[in-house]
């Protein structure tokens, strides 16, 4: 394991009991070779407290360590103490030879790490504005993306070779090679179409010396040809193109100048009769290494300063309400 580490990697099973038997039949069949299992959370179902370790336990039939974080439905869970299934959350950074797996579920404070290491990143969030776009405005921030900015400051923090994701299940499925790091959306297992069958997602993520490459799988999936680059791919029967394909558009990288780094901001309250009065100056620093076009770019800067404004303005006033847009 020392240069090379193959990991098996999926999330968001959302308790479904059914579509963890059958990747584990499904990965049995194909005599899949890996080291260790990295779940990138909703592993369970708030509704049924006992689920989060009867998939833990079902998982450890494939005799690897697990390694997971846990995601927004992994709450009200029935916890019991699990010899080979490990909360990265609450054992912090774990050595693999050359790697060094990394988690953050509701914690992200960054860990110190020794020099040298290639670190291997793990969040159920996607970081902002990388394979994160959804169809509603469900996110937190009121826009079309689910990731976490918080998310973007860890990449920044850690540069990983392999950043490990999930909850953004429109683009589940796809790698994006981007500033040295691979990000693997592994959303979701739990895909299921309208006539009941299992159609969910993994993948066996290769490191060899440093370079990472991803491959995909489908429960019930095929080999078959994209229809768009021709390239032979995993996927479920009726499907025509691959992911990446199905997504390009969204794909696309536009240099963002290193001078964005840093931005110093001065908040000023001015009243009804003119009257300036300066609140607060201060620096933000954008991790422009995580941000992949002009458009992120200003969604993130208006992200940070309305967090650092409300922080201000509560200091003022005993209710602070912010509008979307």
């Amino acid at each position: 394991m020392k240069n090379s580490l193959k990991i098996l990697a999926f999330s968001d099973v959302h308790g479904r009991m059914d579509a963890i038997e059958k990747l584990v039949k499904d990965v049995k069949r194909r005599k899949l070779k890996f080291n260790i299992i990295v779940i990138a959370g909703d592993i369970g179902n708030p509704q049924k407290p006992k689920v989060f370790m009867e998939i833990l336990k079902m998982i450890s039939t494939l005799e690897k360590p697990i390694y997971f974080v846990k995601g927004n439905w992994d709450v009200n869970i029935a916890w019991e103490y699990f010899e080979s299934a490990y909360d990265l959350d609450k054992i912090g950074p774990v050595n693999l030879g050359d790697y060094v797996i990394i988690g953050h579920g509701r914690n992200a404070r960054p860990y110190d790490v020794a020099p040298g290491k290639k670190i291997i990143l793990v969040t159920h969030y996607p970081p902002y504005g990388i394979l994160d776009k959804g169809r509603k405005l469900e996110a937190p921030q009121n826009t079309l993306h689910s990731g976490l900015i918080e998310v973007n400051y860890l990449v920044d923090f850690y540069k990983p070779i392999l950043h490990i994701f999930g909850h953004s299940h429109s683009f589940g499925g796809i790698e994006f090679f981007f500033n040295g790091t691979m990000y693997v959306n592994v959303a979701r297992l739990d895909r299921i179409t309208k006539s009941g069958s299992h159609i969910g997602n993994y993948c066996v993520i290769d490191i060899e010396g440093g370079k990472v490459h991803v491959n995909w799988f489908y429960l019930n999936g095929i080999w078959k040809n994209c229809g768009s680059c021709r390239r032979k791919v995993h996927l479920p029967a009726n499907w025509r193109i691959c992911r990446r394909c199905s997504r390009r558009r969204e794909l696309k990288i536009e240099k963002i100048p290193d001078f964005h780094r840093l931005m110093r901001v001065k908040i000023q309250k001015i009243s009804l009769e003119g009257k300036v009065e300066d609140l607060a100056s201060f620096k933000v620093e954008i991790p422009v290494q995580t941000i992949k076009d002009s458009e992120i770019l200003h969604d993130f800067v208006d992200m940070v300063l309305a967090k650092e404004l409300r922080k201000i303005l509560r200091k003022y006033h005993c209710i602070v309400m912010k509008i979307p847009k």
